[in-house]
């Protein structure tokens, strides 16, 4: 993985980023309730590189083929939400399209454009299925639809800004975004947030995560990916930073009526840091209620390496690209987690890759989804 570099380091800079860690540590500590429950340690072996295959931790699995029109043609799939009825695929160009859980298209929620409801691009959506609504992050907005497609209202930011991952927790949208700007002619700002509307779309706070002050401006956006963790025993987040800074970002948060507590850290001991630069970069940290699984890669080779841990068994498998599909034989894989509390999984295969394997798809059919319930 390869993160935006800052201009040349010197003394006075590293001095303000643990500076700004310090208060970020501080911020943290006071958005949350007093947290008097230990914060459970994983180390992890970046040399143990064992593995295992997918049918060593799923009971189940099925697969979604995805109806194919030119009307709706999806280059790449960055996310997906399941519901009873749908699943809704971010992709294509279109934006959000929803189908039947058989794959069959239904229809696209918004439209490109400059009219009301309409925008110019998703960053990314979250779905109430107690009322039947979808909410989508543009640029200037968050729209709502209902499930039928339906217009309901927008939100407007006071300026423009990507909300990176969303969720519904208590009936509540709750939006996680990035903030920037400048606090003095020297000192810019870089900080992480969340939103919590009612349902009625209307704000009821706002809540600082954490402060980063740099000499330069610089702005990120996150890489498409499910942050949020929803298992039977909580709702857990993990909020990548996609700058320099001398520290690693390793602790997955549980998030619970708007606090948040430090839930469980990696600890991958002296092989963080050598003398010159980080080794180790998180790019996500999620959970069920018996796996913790984590993507990072190693700054020496880039190399990217996908780990599970078995909160059950003890067991830890640090494997390099992947999993191995035993089932469906697509090669290495990396699990993502489903929006459901059902300790489910996916992942997707574009259909060039799986037409040998799968029955009825073709090199020119959409992606391929396919979803695991993983072992208790």
């Amino acid at each position: 993985m390869k993160y935006p570099c800052i201009s040349k380091t010197n003394n006075t800079y590293l001095f303000q980023l643990i500076l700004s860690l310090f208060i970020i540590s501080i911020i943290s500590i006071s958005c949350s309730k007093k947290n008097t429950k230990k914060i459970e340690t994983i180390e992890v072996n970046v040399e143990a590189n064992k593995s295992i295959n997918l049918s060593d931790i799923i009971q189940t699995s099925k697969i979604i083929k995805l109806e194919t029109s030119q009307d709706f043609l999806i280059s790449r799939i960055r996310d997906i939400f399941i519901t009873e009825e749908y699943i809704f695929v971010l992709g294509g160009k279109k934006g959000l399209l929803q189908f039947k859980r058989n794959g069959k298209f239904v229809r696209a929620i918004g439209k490109n454009g400059k009219g009301p409801f309409e925008h110019n691009g998703i960053f990314s959506f979250t779905c109430d299925t107690i009322k039947s609504r979808i909410y989508m992050a543009a640029f200037t907005h968050i729209y709502c639809f209902s499930f039928e497609g339906t217009p309901m209202f927008s939100i407007k930011y006071i300026k423009n800004r990507i909300d990176e991952f969303m969720t519904i927790q208590n009936g509540q949208l709750i939006s996680f975004y990035t903030d920037y700007g400048k606090l003095d002619a020297s000192t810019f700002f870089n900080r992480q947030k969340f939103d919590s509307y009612n349902q009625k779309g209307k704000i009821i706070r706002s809540t600082l995560l954490r402060e980063i002050k740099l000499p330069n401006e610089m702005g990120t956006i996150l890489p498409t990916d499910r942050y949020i963790s929803k298992t039977n025993i909580g709702t857990y987040f993990y909020y990548p930073v996609m700058i320099q800074e001398p520290t690693v970002r390793d602790t997955l948060y549980e998030f619970n009526n708007n606090a948040v507590t430090p839930s469980l850290k990696l600890d991958f001991g002296d092989r963080v840091y050598n003398s010159k630069r980080k080794e180790i970069y998180i790019k996500n940290i999620y959970r069920s209620d018996r796996y913790v699984f984590a993507n990072y890669s190693t700054a020496k080779n880039n190399q990217r390496y996908f780990l599970c841990h078995d909160l059950k068994k003890g067991n830890q498998y640090n494997m390099k690209n992947g999993i191995n599909d035993d089932i469906y034989n697509t090669g290495k894989i990396i699990l993502k987690n489903l929006n459901t509390p059902n300790d489910e999984m996916y992942f997707v295969k574009d259909a060039f890759e799986v037409c040998d394997q799968i029955e009825g798809i073709t090199e020119d059919s959409n992606p391929v989804i396919f979803i695991f319930k993983l072992k208790e």
